[in-house]
């Protein structure tokens, strides 16, 4: 195992631990689960719990839903999730888990490499709320959401409507982006103030990426309800 992969098996211990200090974890959502390295470490950590695993690119679907099928917990879903029903365009870049809804902004480039980013296809998807995809499943209890949509983080929680409450989700881990890599993604202190103001308390940042001058440039975010 690489030194990376092991720091994010570190990071997802360190997520599942805080999560269980308030009871056990019996339902996780993986919202932009790419090819399902996360949801397989969820598995393997909580092997009771009920996990399901959204993707939208096609490509990614179908690795996705290979690699699942060795872990009976896992339910993998071809759909988006954000904060309507429909259809939606994704524009999938050559990096895979760069693919995104929004179009990469001009100055991408200046954080990652250029060659991450390049469109290689638009792709139109199916896309839910949180809320809606819930109803459909029977589910009313999440105890720990997980949202990696590349720009997409706050459509994803204001999607979950009524949901968006410690009781109902008890914890929500979200990747915010601090530097412009996504024309219209949100910015760090409208995904913050949304979070603080459902009644979520910060209990650390992981994976922090840091730019040449020492700032960040994204990072992964634990929030736990507050009680």
């Amino acid at each position: 195992m690489s030194d990376k992969a092991a720091e994010y098996r570190r990071d997802i211990a360190y997520w599942l631990a805080e999560v269980q200090i308030g009871g056990p974890i019996e339902t996780i959502f993986d919202v932009g689960a790419h090819v399902g390295e996360t949801a397989a470490a969820f598995a393997a950590a909580c092997p009771n719990a009920s996990i399901h695993a959204f993707e939208p690119d096609s490509k990614n679907y179908a690795e996705l839903a290979r690699n699942m099928s060795d872990f009976p917990s896992i339910t993998p879903h071809h759909l988006a999730i954000g904060n309507r029903s429909g259809v939606a365009d994704l524009r999938c870049n050559s990096g895979a888990q760069t693919s995104s809804l929004l179009a990469n902004d001009d100055r991408y480039a200046e954080y990652v490499q250029q060659d991450w980013m390049v469109l290689d296809r638009i792709e139109p998807v199916e896309i839910d709320t949180l809320f809606g995809v819930c109803g459909r499943l029977g589910v009313d209890r999440i105890d720990l959401l997980k949202t990696d949509t590349q720009g997409l983080e706050l459509e994803v929680l204001l999607g979950s409507g009524d949901m968006l409450t410690p009781s109902a989700i008890r914890s929500i881990a979200v990747e915010i982006n601090f530097v412009p890599m996504y024309s219209g993604q949100a910015s760090a202190a409208a995904i913050l103030d949304t979070l603080l103001m459902a009644g979520y308390g910060i209990h650390g940042w992981v994976n922090i990426a840091h730019a040449k001058d020492g700032t960040w440039k994204w990072a992964d975010l634990l929030c736990v309800g507050i009680t």
